[in-house]
């Protein structure tokens, strides 16, 4: 996954990480479900009822010379979007569609014109366990093609790997791992779900997950005062910081004093974070990706090196890399940034993509993984995310394939390995944008209320989860087709 909330994502995953104990079993929690009003059990990862979340706290008008967008990224977006789409039926219908739609898990007859999705060998290890427990019949094979599909389609397929892009948490801490490139923080989510007797099973121990995480939510909880510039309550409790701290922190650091912030704030960032009182002054560097003098100047400049505008979908690495350095030989601030991304072209190509593309959520999670790493060794870090990798991967996959099978139920023209299609390209969505794509395909963003009763709503669902993105379902789609060809599943 090229992106990674993420705000809203990132606010509901930390309402269930904080109800959590590290003491505490979780026990089958990955296995759990909600259960729908057509028998259809969803995973909503990560998910906290709107109940038990506390009414968010005002926050003070963003200052000019910050731009607020940069905090947010594809993921995931703060209020719910009217989006347009003809093709929807009424509510009413919709629900009318889905108390006698396809029940989950069946096994479609064979019809005329209508391939049939092949069974799926069973899976063993903990893998098949998992998927067994969640999917059957032909929800379970269609699942597994569009697992085949997602692998052709990752961008991690030729092995588990660190994501590219350089955070500011330094050269060694990225923001995701592994083939389907998830954020840190999801591993461990991922991982705080499985049984006692499953992390047993992979050898790793609930204690240190629980430590990874409180370390990784205090960084986080930093990030957002110094960085994102936050001043709600439970930011500050998060941090061990009162509202007059927080105030003087967010000063310091937007001021550039490094020494005054370490010195009045560097012990308790240490002590809630694990890493060097120093690292407050790192952390606070990012500042300098948020201001808009700095982004403009950008924009000008490349455009006056290259005679063009930049293209957010850019890839031109080496028109990206001049124009930062460009910028980065004018401001101190920015040089320094550079640095802390190791130079050289892959640090130029991330300091461009930031100040270019605008979003740099990315560093939240950079700083995140840093205080998990630390927080055990980099050595058992590096050795958790590769065990973790595989299983992380398919319990999100299960999520992604269980939102798919909530928009498709009531749904009645599409069977056999056209609906696996559908369900792979819809899946797909989710794992991009899961915020976005509850909107395009459900009512009020839940998945008891799914918007479509056809295959054409459904694509109307998916050109609206497309507007104004650069990623969308198409490499999943021809996967899917080529894995289909290949074994001659198309009538």
């Amino acid at each position: 996954m090229s992106t990674s909330a993420r705000r809203r994502a990132r606010e509901d995953g930390r309402a269930v990480t904080l109800r959590m104990s590290s003491m505490i079993v979780i026990a089958c929690a990955s296995l759990g479900a909600i259960v729908l009003g057509a028998g259809l059990g969803v995973m909503l990862e990560p998910w906290a009822p709107a109940w038990d979340v506390p009414a968010a706290e005002p926050e003070p008008e963003q200052e000019p010379e910050f731009d607020v967008r940069a905090d947010l990224d594809d993921e995931a977006w703060d209020a719910p979007r009217d989006l347009p789409n003809a093709l929807v039926a009424a509510e009413l219908e919709a629900e009318r569609y889905v108390a006698v739609g396809n029940a989950p898990g069946r096994r479609a007859a064979a019809a005329d014109g209508v391939a049939p999705v092949p069974e799926a060998p069973r899976e063993e290890g903990l893998l098949g366990t998992i998927t067994d427990a969640r999917l059957g019949g032909e929800d379970r094979d269609a699942f597994y093609l569009a697992v085949d599909a997602n692998r052709r389609a990752e961008s991690g397929t030729a092995g588990a790997r660190f994501s590219s892009l350089r955070t500011t948490a330094g050269v060694d801490h990225r923001a995701s791992y592994g083939v389907a490139q998830l954020t840190i923080r999801d591993h461990l989510f991922h991982l705080s779900r499985l049984t006692d007797a499953q992390l047993a099973e992979i050898g790793i121990g609930r204690l240190e997950i629980g430590l990874m995480q409180r370390r990784g939510e205090a960084l986080g909880a930093w990030y957002e005062i110094v960085v994102e510039r936050r001043a709600a309550s439970d930011t500050a409790s998060r941090a061990g910081l009162d509202a007059a701290q927080v105030r003087d922190a967010q000063t310091l650091a937007a001021s550039g004093d490094r020494r005054a912030l370490i010195a009045r704030h560097g012990r308790r960032f240490a002590g809630s974070t694990g890493l060097p009182a120093e690292a407050l002054a790192e952390l606070a560097d990012t500042l300098v990706l948020r201001r808009r003098e700095v982004r403009d100047a950008f924009l000008r400049r490349y455009e006056r090196d290259h005679g063009i505008g930049f293209d957010r979908a850019s890839r031109e690495g080496a028109r990206m890399t001049t124009t930062a350095r460009a910028i980065a030989r004018e401001r101190p601030d920015v040089q320094r940034v550079l640095e802390r991304f190791g130079g050289g072209d892959a640090g130029a190509v991330s300091l461009a993509h930031y100040l270019g593309v605008g979003d740099v959520a990315e560093n939240y999670y950079g700083w995140y993984a840093r205080a998990a790493a630390e927080s055990v060794g980099r050595v058992r870090y590096a050795r958790v995310l590769e065990i973790a990798d595989p299983i992380s991967s398919r319990l999100r996959e299960l999520s992604n394939f269980e939102h798919a099978l909530a928009a498709v139920i009531g749904v009645r023209d599409l069977a056999g390995i056209e609906r696996a299609r559908m369900l792979a390209r819809i899946g797909r969505c989710f794992h991009g944008a899961p915020g976005r794509a509850r909107d395009a395909f459900f009512f009020d963003g839940d998945p008891r209320r799914p918007r479509a009763t056809s295959a054409a709503e459904l694509e109307a669902g998916i050109q609206e989860y497309r507007l104004g993105r650069q990623w969308s379902d198409e490499r999943v789609q021809r996967a899917f087709d080529e894995l289909a060809a290949e074994r001659g599943l198309l009538p």
